[in-house]
C-alpha cells in the first residue's frame, strides 16, 4: 500500500498537466462557440486534480485543509462551465443571456465564499480530521448543509449538460456522432465516481471524482486528435437542411468541410469531413476554385461535373450567428443541366434548334440586345400575330403598360444581379400581352440571357405560354370560393365516408362549431336523436346511388339548442363520373317552423284558454265517431254551458271573465283523461269527448265530477269570491244515438233539458229527441 500514495499523486499531477494542455488547445480555438467555456472547464478540472494531489502529499491537517480550499476553486466552477460548454456544443448558445450566465455562477460563488472564510466554513465542512485507518494520511470530514447543496447542484448541472448532448439529432454525419460519443462518455466518468461515493464503496475515503475527471482527460485528448473536437463546429444542422432537394455543402470559418445534406451524397463527401476546401473537393475538379475564391453572396457561375457531364449553378453564402459573427459558408448546387444543354444545342445546330422550337406547343423566341424579335417559332396563334409580323417588332409594343412596368422591373433586377455576379439562369414572370385584335391575354414567360463567347449578353431566349385559361380558372375558383365563404346558407363538404373536409362560415355561425372542431369529424356531431335510424339509412342509400336527397333535419347546436334545417345533399363526381365527395347545402328553418306551428295553434286552438277550438273539436269528434263505429265501442259527447258566468262577466268586467274561463279550462282538463278532449266552442260553452267507455253511465260520473269541480269557489283578481255552475248534456254512442250527427243533436238537447231542470246538473239524451243547435256545424 505504500506505493499507492505516490502513484495517485503522480497520476493526478500528470492529469492536471494534461488538463492544462487541453485548456490551452481549446483556447486557441476561442473563435468557435463553446471553446472558451471548454478551455475554462479543463482548467477547473486541472485545478481540482492539482489541489487534490497536493492534499494527498500533505501529512498535517492544516496543509490538507489549505489544499482542499484550492481544490474548491476548481470544484465549484466545473458545474456552470459544463453547462455553458454543452449549450454551445448543442447549438443552443443563444440561451446564454447575461442574466442566465450570471445565474449559473450564483451557487458556486456562494459555496466558494463559505469554504474560504473560516467563520462560515462549517456550513460546508462541520469537522475535519486525519483518517489514520487508511494506508496513508487522508483528510476526512463531516459534510455540512452547503456541501450537499454543492453536490446536488453539480450533479444536476452534469445531468443537464449530458441531456443536452444526448438529445442532438441522430441523423448527423459519422464525424458528429463520434464527437457526441466523446462528450457523452467523458461526462460518465465523474457520474460513476459519484455513484461509488454515494454507495460508500470509495476505499478509505479517497475522493474518486478528480481521478475520474482525470480519466476523462485522455478521452478528450483523443477526441481532439481523432474526431477534431472543437475544430469542426455543427454550423448548419440547425436549419434541417437535409430536406433540401439541392445538394448542400457546409464549410466552417476555418475553411474546413464540416457537413453535407443527403442530396450531396452523389459527390462522395461523407468521408471528407474535416478537410480544407481544396483536399475536400479534389475529386471534383473546378468546384474548389468556385468555393474558395472571393465572391459576394448569391448565385455563382456554372460548374460542370466531369464525371457525368452535368452542369451545376453554385451559390456560396455566408453563415453568420448573432452580431454578424462569421460561422462559415453554405454552398448550394442547383442542377441546370437541362437549360445549359438547350443553350449549347442552339449554338451547335441551327437545324436541331429549329426542330426543337417548331415542335413544342409554346412560343419560343429570341430577342436581340435592343429587345427586338429576331426569331419566333410558329406557335404565335394565341395573340394573332404571324411570325413575319413579329420579326423586328419591339417586345414592349406587345405588352400592356402594366406588363411593360413588370418587365422593366425584372430586367433592372437582373442587371443588378449580373453586375454582382449573383444572377440565376432563368427569369420567370407573368404579364398581360396585347393581341392583334386589340384584346389582351395573360402569358407566362421564361427568359434567359443569350451570351457570346466572351460571356457578353447579346440577346435573350424565351418561352411564352398562354395561361389565360389558367387565370380564368383561378378567377372562377376565387369567385366560387368567395360565394361559398359569404353564402348565407351553410355548406358542408365530406368525402365518400362522410368525413367532413370543409365547412363555410355560415355553418360555424349557425351551429356554433369552429372549422377545427368539425373538419376530420362526421356530421353526426349534430344529431339530436330526433330522427329514427331508417331516416339516415334512406338518406345514404339515395346519395350513394347518385341521387340528390332533400329533406329536413332536427339537429342540435354546440350549445345544446335544437334547430331545424332544410337540406339538399348532392354527390360530387370526378371526370370519370365516380362519386368522390358529397356537398350539403343547408338553411336554418327554425323560425319558419315556429311560425307554422304558431299559425296551426291559432287555427286549431282557442287563444284564451289554449283548448281546442270548434274546428279541431269537430275534426276529433268525427275521428272518435269513426273509430267507435269501426271498433264497436262506446264514447260520449258532453255539451257544457256555464251557469252564472254572465253575471260574473257583467259585474266584474271582461278581464275577470277571461280569468274565470281560464280557470274553468284548467278544471275541466283535470277532470278527464289524457286521451279525452276538452274544447271551447265559444263564449261560456264547452264540449268534451270521452273516448272508449265501457258503459254509458261512466259519462254521468265524469259529469258529476265536473259539476263538483266547477262548483268550488274561486277568487277573481279583485279579491272577490265567485261561484259557478254547469249544465251538461250527455250523448252516448251508440246507446243514445247511432251516428255522429244524431249524437250532436242528442247532447245539445240534453244540455237544454239540464238547463230547464234547474241548472248545475246533467241529463242524458235519446236518439228521438229534436234539436239542431249543433247539427248545422257537423
Amino acid at each position: 500500500m505504500t506505493v499507492l500514495r505516490p502513484l495517485l499523486i503522480g497520476f493526478l499531477l500528470l492529469s492536471a498537466i494534461g488538463d492544462v494542455f487541453l485548456a490551452c488547445f481549446a483556447w486557441r480555438r476561442n473563435h468557435l462557440p463553446g471553446a472558451p467555456a471548454f478551455a475554462a472547464l479543463m482548467a477547473a478540472v486541472g485545478c481540482y486534480s492539482f489541489g487534490y494531489a497536493l492534499e494527498l502529499s500533505s501529512d498535517t491537517l492544516e496543509a490538507m485543509l489549505a489544499w482542499s480550499r484550492v481544490q474548491y476553486l476548481g470544484i465549484v466552477l466545473i458545474a456552470p462551465l459544463w453547462i455553458i460548454a454543452t449549450l454551445h456544443y448543442s447549438g443552443r448558445g443563444r440561451w446564454l443571456t447575461v442574466p442566465v450566465t450570471a445565474g449559473l455562477f450564483v451557487v458556486p460563488l456562494v459555496i466558494l465564499v463559505l469554504r474560504t472564510i473560516p467563520a462560515f466554513s462549517w456550513l460546508v465542512y462541520r469537522g475535519a480530521w486525519i483518517n489514520t485507518a487508511a494506508p496513508f494520511p487522508l483528510l476526512a470530514f463531516t459534510p455540512g448543509p452547503w456541501y450537499w447543496v454543492s453536490t446536488t447542484y453539480t450533479n444536476l448541472a452534469m445531468l443537464a449538460g449530458t441531456l443536452l448532448i444526448g438529445v442532438k439529432p441522430r441523423y448527423r454525419s459519422t464525424m458528429y456522432r463520434r464527437q457526441d460519443m466523446v462528450m457523452l462518455v467523458g461526462s460518465l466518468f465523474p457520474w460513476c465516481a459519484f455513484l461509488v461515493y454515494l454507495a460508500g464503496f470509495n476505499p478509505w475515503g479517497i475522493d474518486l471524482v478528480p481521478i475520474a475527471l482525470s480519466l476523462a482527460g485522455p478521452l478528450y485528448a483523443w477526441g481532439i486528435l481523432s474526431t477534431r473536437l472543437f475544430d469542426l463546429a455543427p454550423v448548419a444542422r440547425e436549419t434541417l437542411f437535409d430536406r433540401m432537394s439541392e445538394p448542400v455543402l457546409v464549410f466552417d470559418n476555418q475553411g474546413r468541410f464540416v457537413d453535407c445534406n443527403r442530396a450531396a451524397a452523389r459527390f462522395g463527401m461523407e468521408d471528407r469531413v474535416g478537410l480544407p476546401v481544396s483536399p475536400a473537393l479534389e475529386h471534383l475538379p473546378g468546384l474548389g476554385a468556385v468555393v474558395d475564391g472571393p465572391r459576394d453572396e448569391g448565385d455563382g457561375p456554372l460548374w460542370q461535373d466531369r464525371r457525368d457531364g452535368r452542369f451545376w449553378q453554385v451559390s456560396v453564402s455566408r453563415i453568420s450567428e448573432g452580431n454578424d459573427v462569421d460561422r462559415g459558408r453554405l454552398v448550394v448546387l442547383r442542377d441546370v443541366t437541362g437549360l445549359k444543354r438547350v443553350v449549347q444545342a442552339l449554338r451547335q445546330s441551327e437545324e436541331q434548334y429549329r426542330f426543337v422550337t417548331e415542335n413544342v406547343s409554346d412560343a419560343i423566341w429570341q430577342l436581340d440586345a435592343e429587345l427586338r424579335f429576331v426569331f419566333v417559332n410558329g406557335h404565335t396563334d394565341f395573340h394573332g400575330y404571324t411570325r413575319e409580323e413579329l420579326i423586328g417588332k419591339p417586345l414592349f409594343s406587345l405588352l400592356t403598360p402594366e406588363g411593360v412596368a413588370e418587365v422593366t422591373r425584372k430586367q433592372a433586377e437582373r442587371m443588378q444581379m449580373d453586375a454582382q455576379g449573383t444572377a440565376s439562369g432563368v427569369l420567370r414572370y407573368e404579364v398581360q400581352m396585347l393581341c392583334k385584335d386589340g384584346g389582351h391575354i395573360w402569358v407566362e414567360v421564361d427568359v434567359t440571357p443569350y451570351r457570346d463567347e466572351n460571356d457578353a449578353i447579346i440577346g435573350y431566349v424565351g418561352v411564352t405560354r398562354d395561361i389565360s385559361g389558367r387565370r380564368e380558372a383561378e378567377n372562377a375558383i376565387r369567385k366560387l370560393s368567395t360565394i361559398v365563404e359569404q353564402s348565407p346558407v351553410s355548406i358542408v363538404i365530406t368525402d365518400r365516408e362522410g368525413t367532413i373536409e370543409y365547412v363555410n362560415p355560415s355553418f360555424c355561425h349557425q351551429t356554433g362549431y369552429g372549422p377545427d372542431e368539425v373538419c376530420g369529424g362526421n356530421p353526426r356531431i349534430l344529431k339530436a336523436g330526433e330522427h329514427p335510424p331508417e331516416f339516415y339509412v334512406d338518406l345514404w342509400r339515395r346519395i350513394q346511388g347518385g341521387e340528390v336527397w332533400r329533406g329536413e333535419f332536427h339537429n342540435r347546436k354546440k350549445n345544446g339548442e335544437l334547430f331545424w334545417e332544410s337540406a339538399s345533399i348532392s354527390p360530387i363526381r370526378d371526370g370519370l363520373g365516380v362519386i368522390t365527395h358529397y356537398v350539403a347545402v343547408k338553411e336554418d328553418i327554425t323560425e319558419k317552423k315556429l311560425l307554422v306551428e304558431r299559425l296551426q295553434q291559432m287555427a286549431h286552438y282557442d287563444e284564451l284558454t289554449g283548448l281546442p277550438n270548434r274546428t279541431l273539436f269537430f275534426d276529433r269528434f268525427r275521428q272518435a265517431a269513426a273509430l267507435a263505429a269501426r271498433d264497436r265501442h262506446r264514447f260520449a259527447l258532453l255539451y257544457l254551458d256555464l251557469d252564472g258566468f254572465k253575471e260574473i262577466n257583467d259585474a266584474h268586467g271582461h278581464e275577470t271573465g277571461d280569468h274565470v274561463l281560464k280557470i274553468v279550462a284548467d278544471r275541466l282538463t283535470s277532470c278527464v283523461r289524457g286521451s279525452d278532449t276538452v274544447a271551447r266552442m265559444g263564449g261560456d260553452e264547452f264540449t268534451l269527448i270521452l273516448a272508449t267507455l265501457s258503459q254509458g253511465k261512466d259519462a254521468g260520473q265524469v259529469a258529476e265530477h265536473i259539476i263538483g269541480a266547477l262548483s268550488q269557489p274561486l277568487v277573481v283578481p279583485d279579491g272577490s269570491p265567485v261561484r259557478l255552475g254547469a249544465s251538461i248534456g250527455i250523448g252516448v254512442f251508440p246507446d243514445d244515438a247511432d251516428s255522429a250527427e244524431k249524437l250532436l243533436i242528442c247532447a245539445d238537447v240534453a244540455m237544454y233539458r239540464a238547463k230547464r231542470s234547474g241548472k248545475n246538473t246533467y241529463c242524458f239524451g235519446r236518439d228521438d229527441t229534436a234539436g239542431d243547435h249543433l247539427k248545422q256545424e257537423a
